[in-house]
């Protein structure tokens, strides 16, 4: 028995077999054999193949494929291969070959190599170990995994959107505003068409059902914060995605308002055929609302505050006292950092402004008598907290001395980075005065 053992990748096929990877076919070694007398007869004589090794082929492909390849000698130059036909009993491929000699004709006195090729039907077949008997050689190969065409699977995905339409209070404007299209009955709604910039809206409910529309059924699922949805996992065929308005989750985050893509009030729905393998993207919903949501206000806040270093008169001592750090030219200063008991500053001015640092101009606030400011009612964006310790008010309260944290000589500025509803009251001020109120 000719044997082989070695590794083959296949997808998720075959691992352990005494075979090998079918690549070209072998050639045959003619055999010298001993003298053979044929016998004498005038009809065909029929017989069994001498089979004297068999090799397993792996067809690099999944489902697998096995070729299995058998070789041995005729007697002589007359005998040829007659018939080749296999069956399965159970874990063994059973393979027959006959051979036939005519009668009466004059042959060769040597052996004559043959090789035949035989295709087992394994499609279909359990994982297992499987014996492969050719005319009582016998072989095996092992499946790790069932035979059978993996389903390759899809999947469908999309946005549901706020469909930005913002048309002035009062009388319509005699063109739509941009993103708006005109109604028939006047008026203006979204234009139904997902353009950049429009935000997506979370936590919708978004149903999957099997064939055309109406269906559902199949899955849900919700939007997440960008408003993206997808269902995954999904065999070749015509699904319908919808999304209701009226379910109740969706009504407390869409109601009031209207579909505009596709367009609808209630249910709306689009039906998607998707195809082997295949990923839809794109399906989106988009929503026009009534009102524009109310926008979630938040703050920026914190304390303006003596930041305490009090070293004693006279020559610094050799290790910094509580509170301070050393200076490179050997002084000290306060350590920038807000302690317990250290007192806030009252009546400073702070200014905010847009954007990053420096900025000024969307609000000023004064400290409360512990030091405390804040900005309220903010959007979300990015914004320059500062003090200036050269204003008019603060000059007063502030000179002579330094800021701390963070670290500046005359306006110490923060950028603030407000998501939308956050309320960021850590923002804060340290002050070391020169000399101790």
């Amino acid at each position: 028995m000719k044997t082989k053992v070695l590794a083959v990748a296949i997808g998720l096929a075959l691992v352990s077999c005494g075979c090998s990877l079918l690549e070209e076919d072998a050639t045959p070694t003619v055999m010298v054999a001993p003298t053979f007398t044929p016998a004498d007869g005038e009809g065909p004589t029929p017989g069994l193949a001498h089979v004297e090794s068999i090799e397993i082929l792996i067809l690099e492909s999944f489902p697998v494929q096995i070729r299995v390849v058998a070789t041995g000698n005729h007697p002589d130059g007359c005998t040829t291969i007659d018939d080749v036909s296999d069956s399965q009993d159970g874990n063994t491929f059973l393979v027959t070959i006959t051979t036939v000699r005519p009668g009466s004709e004059a042959c060769t006195e040597a052996l004559v190599p043959f090789e035949e090729t035989i295709s087992l039907d394994v499609y279909g077949l359990s994982a297992g170990v499987y014996t492969v008997d050719v005319n009582g050689i016998t072989d095996t190969f092992e499946l790790t995994v069932d035979n059978v065409a993996q389903p390759q699977e899809g999947s469908i995905g999309g946005t549901v959107w706020h469909d930005l339409c913002a048309s002035p209070w009062g009388p319509a404007p005699p063109t739509p505003p941009e993103g708006c299209v005109e109604l028939p009955g006047g008026g203006y709604q979204a234009n139904g068409v997902f353009e950049a910039g429009e935000p997506g809206i979370a936590g919708v409910v978004v149903n999957l059902g099997a064939g055309a529309c109406p269906s559902t059924g199949a899955a849900t699922t919700t939007t997440a914060a960008n408003g993206t949805y997808s269902f995954t996992g999904l065999a070749a065929g015509t699904y319908c995605v919808s999304v209701d308005a009226l379910d109740p989750t969706n009504e407390t985050i869409l109601i009031p308002g209207g579909w505009t893509s596709p367009a609808g009030d209630g249910t709306v729905s689009v039906a998607v055929t998707v195809a082997a393998g295949e990923d839809r993207v794109g399906v989106d919903f988009g929503w026009d609302y009534q009102f524009l949501p109310a926008p979630q206000e938040g703050s920026i806040g914190g304390t303006v505050w003596h930041d305490l270093c009090a070293p004693p008169w006279g020559d610094p001592p050799p290790t910094p006292p509580e509170g301070c750090v050393v200076l490179p030219d050997g002084g000290y200063l306060a350590n920038g950092v807000l302690e317990a008991g250290e007192p806030g500053l009252a009546g400073v001015v702070v200014t905010l402004g847009a954007g990053a640092c420096p900025s000024t101009g969307v609000a000023t606030t004064t400290t409360a008598a512990n030091g405390t400011y804040s900005f309220t009612g903010l959007a979300a964006g990015t914004y320059c907290v500062s003090v200036d310790a050269l204003d008019a008010t603060n000059v007063t309260i502030l000179i002579p001395g330094t800021w701390t944290n963070p670290p500046a000589e005359v306006i110490a500025g923060v950028t603030v980075n407000l998501a939308a509803g956050e309320d960021n009251l850590g923002v804060n001020f340290g002050w070391d005065f020169q000399s101790a109120p």
